[in-house]
């Protein structure tokens, strides 16, 4: 780090000669505040470099399943929360009442690294599917091979959905209408399910597990996003 290194800087402190960001919102926000444009570099997640080897391998599902000791005969959900402690318990308690519709299934839970942790509503759903069929997936985890081995990846309003569509499973999109949803996958409704109560997603879990004409329909506009 060299003060003073850019003649944009504006304020007394050090700054790098050049940064990797995670996207372009951060790029404009970095140049917004005076960081020479020239100096970012953008750069997606680290952990695209492991979802783009799966996709390479186009592993067989049955064949990851029992590699992770998953049930042939049974819908899998995978289901990645929201860093918003709101946003999260929604989705949580939404899904904990969707899967009494279900019928048996695993719920495969990724918790956000930098959320609290929701202890009681964990616990609602795994009430509600059973203490047997809920997981959590941690950082030691294959989670790409866990999302790719399931029938459905559950999110808000993450690129995970778009990294699920990559590896040829349906993301169900939850955005929850008592926040403000700052990256809302309405815009992508054609690719993707994007759901705001128990009861659609409830829907859109059917739709999926029945490979019905919806779920035919979105994955024909897969080729044009991904």
């Amino acid at each position: 780090l060299r003060p003073g290194a850019h003649a944009a800087d504006v304020a007394p402190m050090a700054l790098p000669d050049a940064m990797l960001v995670s996207g372009a919102i951060c790029e404009r926000t970095l140049t917004r505040q005076g960081y020479p444009a020239s100096c970012a570099f953008v750069c997606g997640p680290l952990r695209h470099r492991e979802a783009l080897a799966l996709v390479r391998q186009q592993p067989d599902r049955g064949t990851l399943r029992a590699a992770h000791g998953l049930p042939h005969d049974a819908t899998v959900l995978f289901v990645a929360a929201s860093v918003v402690s709101a946003d999260a318990q929604a989705m949580l308690w939404s899904l904990a009442a969707a899967v009494r519709a279900v019928g048996r299934c695993v719920v495969i839970v990724k918790m956000h690294p930098a959320a609290i942790r929701l202890s009681s509503d964990l616990q609602a759903l795994t009430l509600a599917v059973g203490a047997t069929a809920v997981r959590e997936c941690t950082s030691h985890d294959a989670m790409y091979e866990l999302m790719a081995a399931s029938d459905a990846v559950i999110t808000g309003g993450s690129t995970l959905a778009f990294e699920a569509i990559a590896l040829g499973v349906v993301p169900i999109l939850f955005e929850t209408p008592s926040s403000f949803s700052a990256s809302s996958f309405v815009p992508f409704e054609h690719a993707c399910f994007v759901t705001r109560n128990a009861a659609q997603l409830t829907a859109a879990i059917h739709s999926v597990i029945g490979q019905d004409a919806a779920v035919t329909e979105k994955r024909r506009n897969w080729p044009a996003l991904v």
